[in-house]
């Protein structure tokens, strides 16, 4: 399955950067690891306090650029959403694990589905994440 990334081209001010990033729909936070460089490019447009229609810094811009090209890399990104392999064989054994950090300009989490067969062998697998 492909997918295809059409970003609507928006202006280079707060307001455009909100439309940007929450233009994206990911309710298991696939895209998270990504999205958090445009969500803290938006948090330094906040405390700036910048108009939501004032043009962005000229500081910023440059970022903001290489985001939205970065943006396009997803189109490649292929999730395989079957937790348990095929061949895995009996489960003996399955436990959830949550990970979460915290810093000054943003915050990770994600959880991650990990089964043990009879034969003692692991396979982990992400089940949802956010930043």
């Amino acid at each position: 399955m492909t997918s295809s990334i059409a970003l609507e081209e928006r202006p280079f001010t707060r307001r455009g950067v909100l439309s940007t990033v929450s233009s994206f729909y990911d309710p298991c936070g696939f895209l998270s690891p990504v999205m958090l460089r445009g969500k803290q490019i938006l948090q330094e447009l906040c405390r700036s306090k910048l108009d939501w229609d004032s043009p962005m810094p000229d500081n910023l811009r440059p970022a903001w650029k290489r985001w939205l090209q970065e943006v396009f890399h997803l189109e490649k990104l292929q999730i395989a959403r079957c937790y348990k392999p095929h061949d895995f064989g009996q489960v003996k054994a399955a436990e959830i694990h949550h990970f979460s950090d915290a810093l000054k300009n943003g915050y990770g989490q994600c959880s991650d589905i990990c089964f043990v067969n009879t034969e003692d062998k692991a396979h982990c697998c992400f089940v949802l994440g956010k930043s």
